[in-house]
């Protein structure tokens, strides 16, 4: 019989529970239709309209906890019992509260994601300014007159706080 590796089970093991986490996260809905038929999904988008002012928001844990061994079965039952019998008000209120506040993170990286385009698109300008100040000094015929040696000491000092302006806009772009 062949053996298996210790470390590649371990692997596994890891792999399954990372592909589980996902399952235990997030928001659970439940809502129940004209026939009195009781519903339960993880999607607010899966809820059909009409129901969708009666969804409950019935789990919002990363992990899902441990039945307390001093609840018995009737007082978990009559506790599910209150909570299906509570407004929905609070729910609507609750998921138009999420929906706002989903919509201002949306926002919130939308506009990121402008600021740090417009990082991107100064950076590449001064790059091609680089380029034209190492082009210029390329054209410059010698280095022995004093014109040329004063303008290529120019075009390093130009070309330098150029770099440092890029450095410090990567800088900006990284935190």
């Amino acid at each position: 019989m062949k053996r298996v590796n210790p470390a590649i089970s371990c692997l596994i093991s890891i792999l399954f529970i990372l592909c589980a986490l996902p399952a235990w996260a997030g928001v659970y809905y439940r809502y129940t239709d004209k026939n009195g038929t009781v519903y339960f999904t993880d999607r607010y988008e899966g809820i059909p309209p009409e129901y969708r002012g009666q969804a409950q928001t019935i789990r919002e844990r990363s992990l899902p906890a441990a039945p307390s061994p001093l609840i018995t079965e009737p007082a978990q039952r009559r506790g599910r019992d209150e909570q299906s019998r509570q407004a929905p008000e609070g729910s609507r209120e609750n998921l138009a509260e999420k929906e706002a506040q989903e919509k201002a993170a949306r926002e919130a990286e939308e506009k990121k994601l402008q600021a740090r385009l417009q990082k991107e698109k100064q950076i590449e300008d001064l790059k091609k300014e680089i380029d034209n100040r190492v082009d210029e000094q390329k054209k410059l015929r010698t280095n022995w007159m004093a014109y040329d040696r004063a303008t290529i000491y120019r075009l390093n000092q130009e070309i330098e706080g150029l770099q440092k302006h890029i450095q410090s806009i990567q800088e900006g772009m990284g935190k």
